[in-house]
C-alpha cells in the first residue's frame, strides 16, 4: 500500500483499495471510486447520512465521510446502497428473438426494465441514483454542477447504469446482442446531466435549458462500458422543470387521446403535474423537494428493498410494511404520505404539523432505529403545500372539473389514495377515480418501444402549454394557506 491508499470494506467482507490526494475528504474518494453512498446535503455535513466506520491503528470510530480526511493505511467500513431486481418468469425460456430496455432516470431512484418487443416486462431493476452523493435534490445537483462536478455526476450515473443493466440481463438470461432498442426518460436536470449538456441556465432565472429536444444515441455511447449497442431514444423535455418524465407519463396514461379531462400528478422531486385531454394539456411543476421520495428525510431512502412503503398508526404505535418484505432500512415516498396522514389522523400531530411533545426531540418511531422527526414533518408540510397550490392554480386554468387522477412517481403504485387526498395531494374527486399509476415515466419509456410511438410523443411536446407558477401573483398566499393539514 502506498502513502496515498486506503482500504474500503463492504458488507460480505468485500475489500477494495482506493487512492486519495492530499486534502481530499473520504466522500470525494468514495465518489471517485464509484461507491454509492447517501449524502443528501451534498457533503455539507448536515444530513448525517454518509456515516462510515474508520479503523485507524486498531481503533474504530464512526464518522461522516464528508468530514473525514483519510490517512494512508486507514480502513473504512462502508454500507453501499442496494439495488432491487425483479425478474419475470419469462426470460430466454420464452424464445423471444429480441428485447428492449426502458429507463427512468429519477433524481432519487433509477429504474431499468427489460421488455419483449411486444411490451411484455421480463425483468426490472431499481437502484438509488448514485448522484445522491452530490445532494438529494435537483437544486443540490445544480450546485454541484456549478462547482465543476458535472462530468463526475454524469460518469458515476452512466457507469452505474451500465453495470446494473448488465446485471439485469444476466439475471434474466439475455445477451446484450439481443437488445434491439432502448429509451430513457428523466426530468430536465437529470436529462441534461445524462447527455452532458450545460446545466448552468437551469439554476438561475429565467431558467433556460441548453436543449429540450429528444436525442437518439447508441446505448454504449450514452452509457460507456456497456456492451449494448442498440439505438436509444431520450425523451424530450418541456421546460426547465417539466421534463421527459412527465412527457412519458402523459403518453403512458393516454391523456392526449382522452375525451375527458384527467390529471397526472408525479410526486417526485419536482412535483410535475399535467391536466387536460385530447383538446389540450397544461403542464406545471412545483418545487416539492425530495421529501416524497424519502431523499432528504432523517431516515429516508429510495424505493429499494427494506424501504417502508406503508404505515398505519393505531394506539400510538406504527404498523409498517416494506418493499420485498425485507427488514426496515428507511422510509420511501408512499410511507412518508401514510406516516404524515396517520399521525394527524391519530392526533399525534396537529393540523399545524407540530408533533406531540414526547416526539419532538427524537421523532415518532416507525421501526427499530427508524424515526419520523419534527423536521421530517416540516419538510412534508412544505412539499404538500407546493403540490396542493400547484393543483389549485392548474384547476383554475382548466375550468376546475377533473374526471380522474393518475398518481405517478416511483412510489405511485403503493400510495394510499385516501391518505394522499387527506394531505391535499390530489384534487377533490371521486376517490375511486384516483389511480395509483406507479412509475408512469418508466411505463411511457416501455410503451414507446412496444408501439414505436415517437411521433406521438413529439406531438405531446408540441401541444403542451406550460404554466409558470412563480410568476402567478396568487402562488405565495396560497402556499402559506395550504401549509396546514
Amino acid at each position: 500500500m502506498t502513502d496515498r491508499e486506503v482500504t474500503l470494506v463492504f458488507p460480505g467482507k468485500t475489500r477494495i483499495t482506493a487512492t486519495f490526494t492530499e486534502g481530499e475528504n473520504l466522500l470525494e474518494v468514495l465518489r471517485r471510486s464509484g461507491v454509492t453512498i447517501a449524502s443528501d446535503c451534498g457533503g455539507a455535513g448536515r444530513c448525517g447520512k454518509c456515516r462510515v466506520t474508520r479503523i485507524r491503528n486498531g481503533v474504530s470510530e464512526e464518522m461522516l465521510a464528508c468530514k473525514c480526511i483519510p490517512q494512508a493505511g486507514d480502513e473504512y467500513l462502508v454500507k453501499k446502497e442496494e439495488s432491487f431486481v425483479s425478474p419475470g418468469e419469462t426470460g430466454e425460456k420464452t424464445g423471444f428473438a429480441s428485447y428492449c430496455l426502458a429507463l427512468d432516470i429519477g433524481t432519487t431512484t433509477v429504474a431499468v426494465s427489460l421488455i419483449s418487443q411486444s411490451g411484455e416486462r421480463v425483468g426490472e431493476r431499481r437502484f438509488n441514483n448514485p448522484q445522491r452523493a452530490y445532494g438529494a435534490d435537483v437544486i443540490s445537483r445544480l450546485a454541484a454542477f456549478s462547482n465543476g462536478k458535472g462530468e463526475e455526476m454524469r460518469e458515476v450515473l452512466c457507469k452505474t447504469v451500465a453495470r446494473e443493466t448488465a446485471s439485469l440481463l444476466d439475471e434474466c438470461g439475455v445477451s446484450p446482442g439481443k437488445i434491439t432498442s432502448a429509451s430513457a426518460a428523466g426530468n430536465t436536470v437529470m436529462t441534461h446531466i445524462l447527455l452532458g449538456l450545460d446545466c448552468s441556465g437551469l439554476g438561475v432565472y429565467p431558467f433556460t435549458p441548453a436543449s429540450l429536444d429528444s436525442v437518439t444515441l447508441p446505448f454504449n455511447e450514452l452509457f460507456p462500458g456497456s456492451e449494448i449497442a442498440a439505438e436509444t431514444y431520450v425523451f424530450p423535455c418541456l421546460s426547465a422543470f417539466a421534463g421527459g418524465d412527465i412527457v412519458a407519463g402523459i403518453y403512458a396514461c393516454e391523456m392526449d387521446e382522452s375525451e375527458k379531462t384527467n390529471m397526472l400528478i408525479d410526486l417526485g422531486t419536482n412535483g410535475e403535474i399535467a391536466a387536460g385531454n385530447r383538446e389540450g394539456i397544461i403542464v406545471t411543476s412545483a418545487s416539492a423537494g425530495p421529501a416524497f421520495e424519502g431523499g432528504s428525510l432523517s431516515c429516508g431512502t429510495g424505493s429499494v428493498p427494506g424501504a417502508i412503503d406503508s404505515v398505519s398508526v393505531y394506539g400510538g404505535k406504527a404498523s409498517v410494511t416494506t418493499i420485498g418484505g425485507k427488514e426496515p432500512a428507511g422510509i420511501c415516498g408512499s410511507g412518508v404520505v401514510d406516516t404524515a396522514a396517520s399521525l394527524v389522523r391519530a392526533g399525534i400531530a396537529g393540523r399545524n404539523g407540530l408533533l406531540g411533545e414526547e416526539y419532538r426531540e427524537k421523532g415518532f418511531p416507525l421501526a427499530e432505529g427508524i424515526y419520523f422527526t419534527q423536521d421530517d414533518m416540516r419538510q412534508v408540510q412544505s412539499a404538500k403545500s407546493a403540490i396542493k397550490t400547484a393543483i389549485t392554480l392548474l384547476l383554475r386554468r382548466t375550468g376546475g372539473e377533473i374526471y380522474g387522477v393518475y398518481l405517478a412517481g416511483g412510489f405511485g403504485k403503493g400510495i394510499n389514495p385516501a391518505n394522499a387526498a387527506r394531505l391535499g395531494l390530489v384534487p377533490e374527486c371521486d376517490l375511486s377515480r384516483i389511480v395509483s399509476a406507479g412509475n408512469t415515466s418508466l411505463k411511457g419509456a416501455e410503451k414507446i418501444l412496444a408501439e414505436n410511438g415517437r411521433e406521438r410523443v413529439e406531438a405531446i411536446k408540441n401541444i403542451a402549454v406550460r404554466l409558470d407558477l412563480p410568476e402567478d401573483d396568487e402562488f405565495n398566499n396560497l402556499f402559506v394557506e395550504n401549509l396546514d393539514f
